[in-house]
């Protein structure tokens, strides 16, 4: 199978350099090890998703879980953003580009599980963040050629960020 990633790496064009603008530690460029809770995002085959008719209100405690998500060059890749390598760095937390080892990345996010193949996503990463509604849109549509039911926050165009969790109502992204 092809990378699902392939044709979001094709509309971005190059890699970008994380934002290191808001660095404070060293170690926010160290690499996480798999063996230390770095997943790939694998193709899997489409399962029947639930029947439901929204996307359910994301709880405290559902954001306290989120992982953390960026397309390198040749991957995909998410780890929870408060894991046990996260709670060994300065900040208590991982940051983008542990996942990268500060690399460059295309694009990056959080995401929360909902189920084994059904996550909510949005493009808030302060290293490597969506530049238009379109790049999010074409991650959301990546994720469900991976296999996923996939709801997605949205980009304020407005601004230029994506919305947070919680700060709009996640709509279901459907593949074209």
């Amino acid at each position: 199978m092809d990378d699902v990633f392939t044709p979001l790496r094709s509309l971005i064009g190059e890699p970008r350099l994380p934002n290191l603008l808001t660095k404070v530690h060293d170690d926010e460029l160290n690499q996480m090890p798999f063996e230390q809770g770095l997943f790939l995002i694998d193709a899997k085959a489409p399962s029947d998703p639930r029947p439901s008719w929204c996307c359910p209100d994301v709880t405290v405690e559902m954001k306290e879980k989120a992982h953390l998500w960026a397309v390198r060059q040749n991957d995909a890749v998410h780890a929870a953003e408060n894991c046990d390598f996260g709670k060994s760095l300065a900040l208590g937390k991982i940051k983008h580009t542990n996942l990268t080892g500060g690399e460059a990345a295309y694009i990056g996010g959080e995401l929360i599980w909902l189920g084994e193949q059904e996550i909510i996503i949005n493009g808030c990463s302060g290293r490597y963040k969506p530049q238009s509604a379109l790049e999010i849109e074409s991650a959301g549509e990546a994720f469900t050629y991976a296999g996923y039911r996939v709801w997605s926050t949205g980009y304020d165009e407005g601004t230029g960020y994506c919305f947070r969790f919680g700060a709009s109502v996640p709509v279901e992204v459907q593949p074209k």
